[in-house]
C-alpha cells in the first residue's frame, strides 16, 4: 500500500484459494491471460513499514568492572557493558533481528524498557556471526549452527520486542549490550520494520 505521503505499509499474507486456471478471458485478446479471483489471508494483521531500518552497535571494551554490577561477576579483559537507545515509531510491537558478531563470549542483550533479556551461553568467535530472528524465534551462526540451546533458561525468546508508545515513552527503546573476551571487532546490530495497527 503506497500512502499519499510518499510513505508504504507491507501486509504479509498467505494465498487461501486461486488460482484455479479456470477464470474468464479477458475482454482483449491475450494467447496467457485470464481473469479470477484471489483470496488471501493475514494470520498477522498488523502493517509493516516498507523499509527496514538497521542500528549497528560497536560498544566500547575495558578491563575492570563495570557499574552497576551484576552477578555473578567476570573477570577478565575485553568486558563490555553499553546501551543505545532505539527510537521505535510504530504503534505495535516489532520483533527484530539482532546480530552478533564476535569476538565476544556469553553476550546478552536487554531491553531495558521491557525487561526482557537474551542471554547465550556460548562463546562467538572472531569472524563468526549470530543471527537472532525475534520473528521466527530462530539463533543461528553464519555456518548454520542451530544456537538456540545456549540461551539461558533466564532469556525472553518469545516475547523480546521493541515496545511502542505508551509503553515506551516517545517510542524510545533502551538496550544494553554485555559480554567478555570482546575486542575492536565485535559490534551488536538490530533491524525492524515499525510496525503498525492500521495503515
Amino acid at each position: 500500500k503506497h500512502l499519499s505521503n510518499g510513505s508504504k505499509r507491507d501486509l504479509y499474507v498467505m494465498i487461501a484459494q486461486g488460482p484455479e486456471f479456470v477464470g474468464v478471458a479477458p475482454t482483449s485478446w491475450d494467447m496467457w491471460g485470464f481473469t479470477e479471483t484471489l483470496r488471501f489471508v493475514a494470520h498477522d494483521p498488523t502493517w509493516y513499514d516498507g523499509d527496514t531500518t538497521t542500528v549497528s552497535h560497536a560498544p566500547t571494551t575495558t578491563s575492570g568492572l563495570v557499574f552497576p554490577i551484576t552477578f555473578p561477576i567476570t573477570f577478565g579483559s575485553g568486558v563490555i557493558s553499553s546501551s543505545e537507545t532505539i527510537d521505535y515509531q510504530g504503534t505495535w510491537a516489532a520483533f527484530p533481528t539482532i546480530t552478533i558478531t564476535g569476538p565476544v563470549s556469553g553476550p546478552q542483550i536487554e531491553n531495558v524498557t521491557t525487561g526482557e533479556l537474551l542471554a547465550f551461553g556460548y562463546n562467538v568467535v572472531a569472524g563468526e556471526q549470530v543471527t537472532i530472528d525475534l520473528q521466527a524465534k530462530t539463533a543461528v551462526n553464519n555456518s548454520g549452527a542451530n544456537l538456540i540451546g545456549y540461551l539461558t533458561e533466564a532469556s525472553d525468546l518469545a516475547t523480546w520486542h521493541l515496545e511502542p508508545e505508551p509503553g515506551a515513552s516517545g517510542g524510545n527503546n533502551q538496550i544494553s549490550f554485555a559480554g567478555y573476551n570482546a575486542d575492536s571487532n565485535t559490534r551488536f546490530g538490530l533491524s525492524w520494520q515499525d510496525r503498525y495497527v492500521g495503515i
